[in-house]
């Protein structure tokens, strides 16, 4: 347990505390949807065209692309040049609440399948940080190892890995 604890006092990613954490989810979101942070404060969607940005994730963005994301009270859509007029005709008047219903969701699912896509999602994602840590014992028959950056690729050849937290 004082492993734990120790991990839990460092500094760096470790010591972040939850406001300091959600500054740096809001800085990364904007990057990678090409918006600004007051987005995730407005009501309603914001449609953004998908763009390339200083600090967003290296994933490439996608030819038709349409990511749809929530954070605090607002919603950002961010979506290929070819898809903006319809995004925002469709999706930009929309409340946080509208932009879940069925009706919105099976708008969407009709859209994307012209191009044979489909509707995936939602992929929950949780901001955490050494506030929402707690104390705990390991049971005796449960082992915890650690690994670097180098060796997280050689984990997916588990079908129940399915992600990574790096720090």
């Amino acid at each position: 347990m004082e492993k734990n604890l120790e991990w839990k006092r460092e500094g760096g990613a470790a010591g972040m505390r939850r406001t300091e954490a959600i500054k740096i989810a809001e800085a990364v979101l904007s990057a990678d949807l090409a918006c600004s942070k007051a987005d995730f404060d407005g009501n309603g969607v914001t449609v953004r065209r998908a763009e390339i940005r200083e600090g967003r994730f290296r994933f490439p963005i996608r030819a038709k692309s349409l990511q749809i994301v929530t954070m605090g009270r607002g919603v950002v859509a961010a979506c290929s040049a070819e898809r903006m007029e319809w995004a925002v005709r469709q999706l930009g008047g929309l409340t946080r609440e509208q932009i879940f219903s069925a009706q919105t969701m099976a708008g969407i699912e009709n859209y994307v399948s012209q191009d044979r896509q489909y509707l995936a999602g939602p992929v929950q994602k949780y901001v955490c940080a050494a506030d929402d840590l707690k104390e705990f014992q390991i049971p005796p028959d449960v082992r915890i190892k650690t690994c670097g950056r180098e060796q997280v690729t050689s984990l997916y050849v588990y079908p129940n890995f399915q992600k990574c937290a790096l720090v």
